[in-house]
């Protein structure tokens, strides 16, 4: 899962076209407060990216939806839309603690390392070689993996994540362009009469429809990359819970007898 490299990818201009603010609409989900957790790995998440702003629909907009009777049924699929709408500044701040905890680990690994070479100077025996591979067969092992495993984490999430803001943005160009064209549909139909204006009220109504579905379509898809992605990050923290150290050392470390010092 390759996602460092890439800075965040920019934002671009919300949700509205023509007209201003109106009736309904619901707010976009803003993104939480809080930057990235310190230490050394916090840096890595700048490869998180940014979601396109949310915000109200445009007033004529939901003035077109309410000419075709379409308006619950738009300002509901906006307030779905909306709901997906990922929020960049808690991922950030969350796989920066996951980056910060595998540095953790592995500061830990290179001060088992280097106690466990400088003891060797000192001692050697029987004792020493059990000690020995207990630290390079079990504790070293188990802090490596540890450490790899929250880099994985942190990695899937942000993958997780930047998929979610592909996702999102290109649902809010859609729900952009639909907004334009739909408010082209409802110039004509306040300048048609009679026959032209049931033609281009139909239109209208179909253009609308076909876009509340798109809407249904993509949260039903971000439901399923979520849920995937869930199942993922939760194999990833199993597999930090399954690998513990034993609790004590071998018999062999224990006995003092088999331990010689070599001065």
């Amino acid at each position: 899962m390759v996602v460092n490299g890439k800075g965040p990818r920019g934002g671009g201009k919300g949700g509205g076209a023509k007209g201003g603010s109106g009736k309904g609409g619901g707010k976009g989900s803003g993104g939480a407060k809080g930057g990235g957790a310190g230490g050394k790995g916090a840096a890595n998440s700048s490869s998180v990216q940014e979601a396109l702003p949310g915000g109200k629909m445009p007033g004529a907009f939901l003035e077109a939806a309410e000419a075709v009777g379409m308006l619950a049924a738009v300002t509901l699929a906006y307030r779905n839309l909306m709901k997906t709408r990922p929020n960049p500044p808690l991922v950030r701040k969350a796989a920066g603690h996951w980056f910060a905890a595998s540095n953790k680990y592995k500061e830990s690994l290179d001060s088992l390392q280097a106690a466990h070479y400088d003891l060797g100077i000192h001692w050697s025996g029987p004792a020493y070689m059990a000690f020995k591979g207990y630290m390079t067969g079990t504790v070293i092992e188990v802090a490596k993996n540890n450490s790899e495993a929250m880099k994985d984490a942190a990695h899937q999430l942000i993958t997780l994540h930047n998929s979610l803001v592909d996702m999102y943005n290109e649902a809010m160009k859609e729900f952009m362009a639909t907004v334009d064209k739909a408010l082209d549909y409802y110039l004509k139909l306040n300048e048609a009469k009679g026959d032209m204006k049931k033609a281009v009220k139909s239109v209208l109504a179909s253009f609308l429809s076909m876009w509340v579905r798109t809407v249904q379509n993509h949260v039903v898809l971000v439901r399923n990359l979520v849920d995937k992605g869930a199942a993922a990050m939760t194999e990833l923290q199993g597999a930090i819970g399954a690998i513990r150290p034993p609790r004590g050392m071998g018999g062999a470390i224990k006995n003092k007898g088999q331990w010689s010092f070599t001065g």
